[in-house]
């Protein structure tokens, strides 16, 4: 009679979970990225035609907002792709890591662990199994936006890397899009974030921090331009 094949181990698991909070950690660093410069955009253009900027102020914001496109398609096109290389991290990657329901079972036995062992200090009791439909529900809806997504990797791939002609002018990024998806995958990293390391992060919040440096900036430029007469 064959020996049973052993199934994964705590310390697999706990393995996987040390490789996913490593790969969340960079997830949350471009998540956070991605907010403050959605913010900083909307700060500056909201401010910007509001105040009516005219003469010098107007190319140097103009310069600005370009870049921060940019840096919102690349951000952006990070979080949703799937990595090929074992060192990738991406929201697809822990998405369905987390979802397997062994690592499930794990982050559960994890929680009441957790909560035995610091008592009535804990608080409220994670319910992973109802984060981890919340999470795999707002993936399935930013996945869903492929036509979107598709604009947003081919403004990358021909704007980005090379001085070309070869855009596609059907598959202009639009600030939408960028808004749209922007919101969505920073709310499937809350919940990544949420689930690994009990961390109820709150990226919007963050973006309004932006948006308010934003405004602070173009402010002073206006208050600039007044004083020097232009």
């Amino acid at each position: 009679m064959s020996a049973k094949a052993p199934g994964p181990s705590d310390t697999t698991q706990s393995e996987l979970y040390l490789e996913y909070c490593k790969k969340g950690e960079i997830i949350h660093r471009f998540a956070e990225n991605l907010a403050q410069t959605l913010g900083v955009f909307h700060g500056i253009n909201s401010t910007g035609k509001a105040l009516r900027l005219e003469g010098e102020a107007t190319g140097a914001l103009s310069t600005i907002l370009f870049d921060q496109l940019q840096i919102m398609v690349i951000r952006l096109s990070a979080l949703c792709d799937n990595g090929t290389r074992n060192d990738d991290a991406s929201l697809g990657q822990l998405v369905s890591g987390v979802s397997v329901p062994s690592f499930q079972q794990f982050l559960i036995d994890k929680e009441t662990q957790w909560q035995r062992a610091v008592g009535h200090r804990a608080g409220t009791t994670r319910d992973i199994p109802r984060l981890i439909r919340e999470l795999k529900a707002r993936w399935s809806i930013l996945k869903g936006e492929q036509d979107a997504l598709t604009r947003i990797k081919h403004y990358r791939n021909k704007v980005l890397a090379h001085a070309t002609t070869g855009l596609d002018p059907s598959q202009r990024v639009l600030i939408r899009d960028i808004w749209r998806l922007s919101r969505l995958a920073l709310s499937v990293a809350k919940y990544i974030r949420l689930l690994l390391e009990r961390d109820d992060w709150n990226y919007l919040d963050h973006s309004e921090d932006g948006k308010a440096c934003g405004r602070t900036l173009v402010r002073s430029l206006h208050r600039d331009n007044k004083v020097r007469g232009l």
